[in-house]
């Protein structure tokens, strides 16, 4: 028969495996944040200078090929940019997710371990009990042996 105890430590070892490959998909999903977070960056550099650039033609009045172009890049940009923030948004709630299983996991942790450790406890003082018993047994043996 399987210790009771060690089933709940095997339990918690699931569980801590399961909590190891959610923090590694975490990492995963705040590393492509950070490059989403990177790429809006650069994006946002980007409509500016067009935008200085489109603004500087326009009162030098380049012609308006060159507007209209750099007008198209723009809202290119911007386009590529609302798909960032689409994307950006999507792994923001990933994170949420994958963070709210951690929790989960972490909570099934610590009600394992707190099974497992009541019932070592429970299973040490049984032991403890039956030696006093077991040695009370002896004293009265050894007591009574005497007195006869």
């Amino acid at each position: 028969m399987m210790n009771p105890a060690s089933v709940w430590k095997t339990l918690a070892d699931k569980e801590t495996a399961s909590l190891r490959v959610l923090g590694e998909s975490k990492s995963k999903l705040v590393e492509e944040k950070s490059r989403l977070e990177a790429r809006l960056v650069d994006v946002d550099n980007y409509i500016a200078e067009y935008s200085s650039k489109l603004q500087a033609q326009s009162e030098f009045e380049f012609g308006i090929k060159q507007v209209y172009d750099r007008m198209n890049m723009i809202s290119q940009l911007l386009t590529a940019k609302r798909d960032l923030e689409g994307f950006d948004r999507q792994c923001e709630n990933a994170i949420s997710a994958v963070t709210e299983k951690i929790v989960v996991h972490q909570n099934e942790i610590l009600k394992y371990r707190k099974v497992s450790d009541n019932i070592e406890r429970k299973t040490e003082l049984e032991v403890k009990t039956k030696e006093n018993k077991d040695l009370d047994s002896i004293g009265l043996r050894s007591y009574l042996a005497k007195s006869s």
